[in-house]
């Protein structure tokens, strides 16, 4: 029987993890989700044309440092009536309130070089959970591993071998209802805007 996930009843270590493997990371917490709370979450998927995303607060990062992904996925939640934030390459707070992860992890853009402004793909858990699919291709340059894969296989569906490359392309949203589970694509201030909603 599934246990409920709430914002205290789980730690970090209690998830199965890769380092540099967010998105398979993720689904794993999707996964974990009962079916009554897996309707309540979105997947994000966090990047930009340039491949140049900074967050703050990230474990391969330095202190008061951001480290620069090229993306990053995260799990958003809806319990009682706040959204929390379920990132498991983080020192912040697991799972952290939405509005305390904007504002030390994602901060704000007024400062930055346009290139380093950040989308937000969001996707429906469930969705998610159904369709991602990878082979790890990414991953694989010049004949070696850029980060050792998970034990397990690749994550794989009956339609889909791999199609990570369409979750982290953010110049426009794909068009056609063969696509929907992609979800669609706001900018920070949207991103803000959508999860301060009660």
């Amino acid at each position: 029987m599934a246990v409920t996930i709430t914002s205290s009843s789980k730690s970090m270590e209690d998830y199965k993890y890769t380092k540099c493997y967010c998105e398979e990371n993720v689904w794993f917490l999707c996964k974990d989700l009962p079916e009554t709370a897996l309707y309540s979450a979105n997947v994000v998927f966090i990047s930009n044309a340039e491949k140049k995303c900074p967050l703050w607060h990230q474990k391969a990062g330095e202190r008061n440092l951001p480290v620069v992904w090229d993306y990053h996925v995260i799990l958003v939640r809806r319990e009682e009536k706040h959204f929390w934030v379920y990132d498991l390459d983080t020192t912040l707070p697991f799972p952290c309130e939405f509005g305390q992860y904007s504002s030390l992890a994602l901060r704000q853009e007024d400062t930055m070089k346009s290139e380093y402004h950040r989308l937000f793909r969001i996707v429906k858990a469930a969705e998610y959970l159904q369709h991602f699919a990878s082979d790890r291709s990414h991953m694989w340059k010049d004949g070696r591993w850029l980060a050792e894969p998970p034990l397990y296989p690749p994550i794989q569906t009956q339609e889909h071998s791999n199609n990570l490359q369409l979750y982290t392309n953010m110049s426009k949203d794909i068009a056609g209802e063969s696509y929907k589970w992609l979800g669609h694509v706001l900018t920070l201030t949207q991103f803000n805007e959508y999860y301060s909603k009660e």
